[in-house]
């Protein structure tokens, strides 16, 4: 919706639309909108009239950004849960983020397939997994060629849980295939997430098994997966930061 009769023409909506999709007349009121509109917004959240007709922006304390680093050096792999069930409520606080979640030219579109509860998880995923893997090693030729993973595959071999590790949730990130970045898409959503989560009190460890293995189970194939549950166990110490390279990069004279 917008708004004509609140227009000042100040110009700063058409200014930053990144596909001037906007367009004014010479006095610089807005008179019309091009179908190329990729629906970002910066429009209407930038309008010093509110011509977009928006909620007004929350008023708050600015963010004290050690808390967030704090945040972010806290968060660790979590495998082992407590076992205690999350709430829908809580599952739905937890999301919140992926509808602000930053997608390539603003494709949006994500889904969020969730299983929650241990016994759908084992039924959809866990069990699902052990049979393939059965299959696959029926004359141990996966074990034999498996390399350091030859242990793992026997513990799965005999039912034992290390692909979702009794996980209470689990979080199934997709993007359409037509986003240009759809699979990045998926994992900025399945970070947000996985952060608030820390903030939450919640767990959560990122299962590359479980997305490569999508095609053979009876789920949607998703761009990033997270098991997520209460956390069994009390962090005591405190783990240093991984390394990394910075390089600054300047033009050659």
């Amino acid at each position: 919706m917008f708004l004509k009769d609140r227009c000042t023409a100040c110009g700063i909506c058409s200014s930053l639309c990144p596909m001037d999709s906007i367009k004014t007349d010479l006095s610089g009121k807005v008179v019309s909108f091009l179908s190329n509109c990729i629906g970002c917004a910066h429009c209407g959240s930038y309008c010093p009239s509110n011509c977009y007709d928006l909620p007004a922006e929350k008023k708050s304390e600015p963010f004290e950004v050690h808390k967030l680093q704090d945040l972010y050096e806290r968060r660790r792999s979590v495998r082992i849960f407590s076992g205690k069930q999350i709430e829908e409520s809580v599952i739905s606080t937890l999301l919140e983020p992926v509808g602000f979640s930053p997608t390539g030219r603003n494709a949006q579109g994500i889904t969020v397939d969730v299983i929650l509860g241990h016994e759908n998880v084992e039924k959809l995923l866990f069990k699902p997994l052990v049979k393939l893997v059965r299959a696959l090693d029926s004359f141990r030729l996966l074990t034999l060629f498996a390399g350091s993973s030859r242990e793992a595959i026997k513990k799965i071999r005999n039912g034992e849980d290390i692909i979702t590790w009794k996980a209470p949730c689990v979080l199934l990130f997709r993007a359409p295939g037509r986003n240009i970045t759809g699979s990045m898409d998926a994992v900025i959503a399945a970070t947000t997430v996985s952060i608030k989560a820390e903030a939450m009190g919640l767990g959560c460890f990122w299962n590359g098994v479980v997305q490569m293995a999508a095609p053979f189970l009876p789920v949607s194939k998703p761009g990033a997966v997270l098991c997520i549950g209460y956390p069994a166990l009390k962090k005591y110490q405190h783990v240093c930061a991984r390394e990394w390279t910075r390089r600054d990069i300047s033009p050659i004279e």
